[in-house]
């Protein structure tokens, strides 16, 4: 099968997709012209229906008299107008003869004035063979309710869209092959920086390792090409070290063999293992070639998530700290625990916590008798009420409720931490205090958090000599409980 270059696999794409995207910006603008043109006209005829009302209601009496007034009226104003009885009965039309006109009770407009007091509508009449825009009210009187109705031709928008549209399909041919050029001359770079790289591969393969690979313009191109010459460098010197050891061996040949095989088999394993970088920076350049590179708004997307990855191995190296402080501190009793009240601990944690409850709008409450003391470290219980509110924020719906409390019984305190989130599944109630423990791996992943902060909690507990217990139902909710002796 002939194969195409990397370039013509993506370039094609990358154009359609630009003009797909700016196609869909001019039928969306278009659209949004033609709403915006008719809900104008829609308050223009609003005003002129409450003044033909006023005209109406002077010439009530006479009104199957006054044809050539409403004539004139539509003329001066521009305006279709038209009364009709409750029968749909055509009485007053200012641009043809009432008389030879059908029944109009089937008009959405009419029929909506009939209902609600007022009615809109956009479409064709087939009395005038055009577009028009319709506004009609009712009107009251003393024997029965009249229908007025304004309308004005819409002829002008078509011309105006078919100008939108001419205008937004050059800038799109101009768009399309402006970007198209760029992305060539960035994809055909690119192309070339993995030729090259290809190449210094093949010659490592070869045994070519003097060989050494340039620094380019881009990062992730200039730490692979790096990478590669270290590796061609310690491919160097494994084989110096295999030369030197040959020379003890007595059987020249034998040991020219071994060394040949020990050589091809290292190099081959190290080809092996170059796919992973070759094939991750395979990754950036598809990402950067599909709009990455020209769009500002991709480009920060994905360095984003280059550093949402970076400040997760921070929390995780945290929190592994923290948690080998706590077990250190521990066994040495360096731990102080002081005879105090627990609300204050508990009212400093939500205080930490609440920016990230308010980003989801989640309301935290707190209850409790403020009086109850026993004996803590206050850092401590403070960050295990923290862990546990930021655990039921992730796993929160928005607009929900997170409740702490604080109660005593004859022996113990206990610190409940209710969430209205997803619950959790029973068969993994024993084991959610576990390090790195995860219910659903890929689902908690993305919710954030380092699968340790449940762990801290418990050593936390264990510390206070107390024990930590879950009560949890999938899909109403889950409540951590944190319990120490007076």
């Amino acid at each position: 099968m002939k194969q195409k270059k990397l370039l013509w696999h993506i370039l094609p794409a990358y154009i359609a997709i630009t003009a797909a995207a700016l196609l869909l910006t001019t039928l969306y603008s278009a659209n949004l012209f033609k709403k915006t043109y008719i809900k104008n006209r829609e308050n223009e005829l609003y005003a002129r229906n409450e003044l033909v009302k006023e005209i109406v209601t002077a010439h009530i009496t006479d009104l199957h008299n006054q044809n050539t007034l409403f004539k004139k009226a539509g003329e001066k104003i521009g305006t279709r107008i038209t009364v009709i009885n409750e029968e749909g009965k055509v009485i007053i039309d200012s641009d043809n003869n009432p008389d030879i006109m059908e029944n109009h009770k089937t008009r959405p407009e009419l029929r909506d004035a009939l209902t609600k007091g007022n009615g809109t509508a956009f479409r064709y009449s087939k009395t005038l063979q055009k577009d028009m825009v319709y506004y009609a009210s009712t009107l009251k009187t003393d024997k029965n309710t009249l229908l007025i109705r304004t309308s004005m031709a819409a002829d002008e928008i078509y011309m105006t869209l078919f100008d939108v549209y001419k205008k937004n399909i050059l800038f799109l041919i101009i768009i399309t092959i402006l970007t198209s050029a760029a992305s060539f001359f960035v994809a055909s770079k690119i192309s070339n920086y993995l030729k090259n790289i290809a190449d210094g591969a093949k010659k490592f393969s070869k045994g070519e390792l003097n060989h050494k690979l340039p620094a380019y313009k881009i990062k992730e191109f200039t730490t692979l090409s790096t990478t590669m010459n270290q590796m061609a460098d310690e491919i160097s010197k494994q084989i110096e070290t295999i030369s030197e050891e040959r020379n003890k061996v007595a059987a020249v040949l034998v040991e020219m063999s071994k060394l040949e095989s020990i050589r091809k088999d290292f190099v081959s394993n190290v080809s092996h293992e170059l796919r992973t970088p070759v094939t991750s920076i395979k990754g950036y350049v598809e990402t950067l070639l599909d709009g990455a590179i020209d769009d500002k708004e991709t480009a920060i997307r994905f360095l984003e998530i280059v550093s949402k990855q970076t400040e997760r191995l921070r929390e995780i190296i945290e929190d592994l700290l923290s948690l080998s402080r706590i077990e250190q501190d521990d066994e040495k009793k360096e731990i102080k625990r002081i005879q105090q009240k627990v609300m204050p601990a508990i009212e400093s944690a939500v205080t930490d916590c609440k920016i990230a409850a308010d980003k989801k709008r989640i309301t935290i409450t707190t209850q409790g008798e403020n009086d109850i003391e026993t004996l803590i470290n206050r850092n401590l219980i403070e960050q295990a009420v923290v862990n546990l509110i930021n655990n039921s924020i992730n796993y929160s719906p928005e607009k929900s409720e997170i409740t702490v409390s604080l109660t005593q019984k004859e022996n113990s305190i206990i610190i409940a931490v209710k969430d209205q989130g997803c619950g959790i599944p029973k068969e993994h109630h024993e084991r959610v205090f576990e390090r790195f423990y995860r219910v659903d791996k890929g689902r908690d992943r993305k919710i954030g958090g380092t699968g340790l902060g449940l762990a801290i909690v418990k050593h936390i507990a264990q510390v206070h000599k107390g024990k930590v217990s879950l009560e949890s139902e999938v899909g109403k909710g889950s409540t951590f409980y944190v319990e120490i002796p007076l």
